[in-house]
C-alpha cells in the first residue's frame, strides 16, 4: 500500500500521537453543518455541505480523537467542528495495479478546525534542530483534522498557511 500527499500529518496508530491537554474542549456553539462549499487553502481539500446526511458519530465523539492521543491535533480548543462532505485529490492507497483509491472521496466527515494559529511546520529539517527554520517570524496557519462521521476514525489532518 502506498500513501501519497503533501501537507498531511498521518497518525494511523496511537504511537507518536500527541494528546491535547485536558484544557482543550469543543463547545456546542462551535458545532455546525457546513453551509457552503469551500476549498481549504492550498491543501487540495474541498468541503461541501452534507445536505440531509446525518452523522453516526457526533462532534464531541469525533473530537475525542484529539483528547485521547489518537490524533496530533493542536493543543488548544478548536475554532469549529463542521459536518461536511470532503474530497481530497491527494492522499490515497494504491492497489497492485496502481489504481489509487482516495482516502476522502465525497466522505462524510467532521472537519475540526483551528484558525489563525502559529504554523507547526515552517521549513527546515523536521526533528533536526541543526537545520535552521526558513521563517524567523511567526506564520499564521489553519489546521483541520478530519474524522469519519460514520465510524469516528481519525483520517488525517492538513495545515495550510493563511493568506
Amino acid at each position: 500500500m502506498k500513501i501519497r500527499g503533501l501537507l498531511v500529518v498521518l497518525c494511523l496508530t496511537s504511537a507518536g500521537c500527541i494528546a491535547a491537554p485536558g484544557g482543550s474542549s469543543l463547545s456546542a456553539d462551535r458545532v455546525d453543518p457546513l453551509l457552503a462549499s469551500e476549498n481549504l487553502g492550498n491543501s487540495g481539500v474541498t468541503l461541501d455541505p452534507p445536505g440531509l446526511l446525518a452523522p453516526k458519530v457526533q462532534a464531541q465523539g469525533a473530537f475525542a480523537v484529539c483528547t485521547n492521543g489518537r490524533a496530533p491535533c493542536p493543543p488548544t480548543s478548536p475554532t469549529a467542528a463542521r459536518l461536511a462532505i470532503a474530497t481530497d485529490a491527494g492522499p490515497g492507497t494504491a492497489d497492485a495495479n496502481g489504481k489509487i483509491t482516495l482516502l476522502m472521496n465525497k466522505r462524510l466527515v467532521w472537519a475540526i478546525s483551528w484558525s489563525d494559529i502559529e504554523c507547526r511546520f515552517r521549513g527546515g529539517g523536521l526533528g533536526d534542530p541543526s537545520i535552521p527554520s526558513v521563517s524567523a517570524s511567526p506564520v499564521s496557519c489553519d489546521t483541520v483534522a478530519f474524522v469519519d462521521a460514520g465510524t469516528g476514525e481519525f483520517l488525517y489532518e492538513v495545515t495550510y498557511e493563511r493568506h
